[in-house]
């Protein structure tokens, strides 16, 4: 470690103890403004108690300026106490007082009160005799602006208990909504302090994740659907807050433990906390846009992700835990250029390649400037060329599991009773299990050779059709078992690919009639050996464990072929041996 990087760790080390100060002289400063409206209701403005409370007041709030740098702003909302942003630390006296005097500003229609760190005594006078005033009335009234450095401000209380109201009412989608532009604008926020030089974790960091990781347990679409925004989040925040959200779904089939899941998930939210140090944005304090990191500097954004996570977090046990995790994630991304990380003394655990995995795919899904974006499926057939041993597979099995995607040549048995092989896979990340799929055995498990047929599971069904989804899948797409099946699927449209007609008014969206000719018996000469089961490999790092009773009625598509099989004959393919 550097000495530079040293500096960084003790300077944030200095702040932190400048801060929990500030935090501490906020309970006198609250306490000596609720004694200061007290007094102006007893004495006069001249009397020799409010001159001392007067003058106490103005030594105080200047002082936590000086060690905070910030102006005293004093926020009262359903029971709680707000100073400059963080939440009032004090004794039982002090809070009592305090929100007596949310009361008193209530009385007069406000909810907030901030004062200048140069306030002056003239100021404090104005601002007891308006209140002495406003309280002798009937209908209390101040003016926003009581003196030049003092303000008051009224916030609705609708909007404070907004979140309440959508978590009580149930609507999963809207939370989710709700949260994700939050997280976007609490990510920007301590990114752009980040590139001023200021290494402070937000609090709102910490609820964000707690939140993130409270929704991922629903597994509602929506969870996984907002990441669809990342072509308009395509900054550090939106793509720090996307792999959040992909890491959690494909931790959560693996574990419950809300712990690791927070240590994840905020692993996640910080993996670009050292490009503005080694791009010596943040030394500068300039702030500004982060330039692209050369060849030497990618070398060293593990270590350096590491001593910012370090100065942020301090030496602590959640701190190290999340540190870890970055430091391998960022190492395994840059393992042909960096070799075997610790040397190939110690693997990488499995919350470090989940992060990995979750942010290269995240990557390749959004497109540069004036490019064009992978499709989902594409992507993972990118991941899986990359993948160097079968850790990285079993992740990948982890991310195609919580996406409940069917990658393109899957063979799937559908609802009807008949085979199909997937053939395109939506592009919303909402609908990535209702593939559009071509039909190649019957319920009866007879070819279809007549016409072909291609059916779109998200589009909705014609009058009298049956509406159909995928039940269980029968083969994945790189099982050689079933590799002559999708090379006939595969080739059934080839011919005709020319002389396709237009879909009709009376035929349904959702299907595609393809007339070909009859084929020259292509079952006849099929004979298949049975099957083998298809089931997940097993963690290297964290142990398997069974869903939580009340999280899933139905398994997901994306599990029916991964996971253990729900019945002795799930995973044995449905094909005859003669046509």
């Amino acid at each position: 470690m550097t000495a530079p990087q040293v500096d960084v760790i003790s300077q944030n080390m200095s702040e932190n103890i400048r801060r929990e100060q500030a935090r501490d002289l906020a309970a006198s400063v609250v306490q000596a403004l609720f004694r200061l409206v007290k007094l102006s209701t007893l004495h006069s403005i001249d009397n020799q108690a409010m001159v001392r409370q007067v003058e106490e007041t103005v030594s105080l709030i200047q002082d936590f300026g000086q060690r905070s740098g910030h102006n005293v702003s004093v926020l009262f909302t359903r029971g709680s106490v707000f100073v400059s942003g963080q939440l009032l630390k004090a004794n039982r006296a002090v809070y009592e007082g305090a929100l007596e005097l949310g009361d008193i500003l209530g009385r007069c229609g406000y909810s907030e009160i901030g004062v200048a760190r140069d306030v002056r005594a003239s100021d404090l006078y104005a601002l007891a005799s308006a209140l002495a005033e406003a309280l002798r009335s009937s209908k209390p009234a101040l003016v926003d602006r009581p003196a030049p450095r003092v303000r008051l401000r009224a916030v609705d209380e609708a909007v404070l208990r907004r979140e309440v109201a959508i978590d009580r009412e149930g609507d999963e989608a809207a939370a989710i909504v709700r949260t994700y532009a939050t997280a976007i604008v609490i990510i920007r926020r301590f990114y752009d302090d980040l590139r001023h030089g200021r290494y402070t974790l937000r609090q709102g960091v910490k609820r964000i994740t707690q939140r993130l990781v409270d929704l991922s347990g629903n597994e509602t679409p929506a969870f996984l659907g907002v990441t669809a925004l990342r072509n308009q989040n395509h900054d550090d925040a939106g793509r720090a807050v996307n792999t959040a959200i992909l890491s959690l779904a494909m931790a959560r089939q693996i574990t419950s433990d809300v712990v690791l899941l927070q240590r994840l998930s905020m692993a996640a939210l910080l993996f670009d906390t050292a490009r503005p140090r080694l791009t010596g944005v943040a030394k500068s304090g300039a702030g500004g846009l982060v330039p692209q990191l050369s060849e030497q500097q990618e070398a060293d954004v593990p270590a350096g992700t590491a001593v910012v996570l370090t100065a942020l977090g301090l030496v602590n046990e959640p701190s190290v835990m999340r540190t870890v995790m970055a430091y391998e994630a960022h190492w395994v991304r840059r393992q042909p250029a960096l070799g075997q990380v610790y040397r190939g003394l110690r693997q990488p655990t499995l919350q470090a390649r989940i992060l990995a995995t979750a942010r290269a795919f995240n990557d390749l899904l959004t497109a540069a400037p004036g490019g064009a974006p992978l499709s989902a499926d594409e992507a993972i057939a990118t991941l899986e060329q990359e993948a160097a041993d079968p850790a990285d597979r079993t992740v990948l099995r982890l991310l195609v599991g919580a996406l409940g995607i069917f990658p393109t040549g899957t063979l799937v048995e559908l609802s009807t009773g008949e085979v199909a092989l997937v053939v395109q896979t939506p592009s919303h990340p909402a609908r990535y299990s209702q593939p559009r799929v071509r039909l190649v055995l019957d319920a009866s498990g007879g070819p279809i050779a007549a016409r072909a047929l291609e059916v779109d599971l998200a589009e909705r069904p014609r009058q009298g059709e049956p509406t159909r989804h995928i039940r269980r899948i029968v083969a994945t797409s790189d099982d050689p078992a079933v590799a002559s099946m999708r090379a006939y699927a595969a080739v059934q449209e080839a011919p005709q690919a020319s002389h396709r007609a237009p879909a009709s008014a009376a035929e349904p969206s959702a299907i595609r009639t393809i007339p070909v000719p009859p084929p020259a018996s292509p079952f006849n000469s099929l004979r298949m050996p049975p099957l083998q089961p298809i089931t997940r490999p097993s963690s290297p790092t964290l142990p398997m464990t069974s869903a939580p009773a009340g999280r899933r009625t139905q398994p997901r598509p994306g599990d029916a072929g991964r996971g253990p099989a729900s019945s002795p004959d799930a995973s044995q393919a449905a094909l005859p041996d003669d046509g």
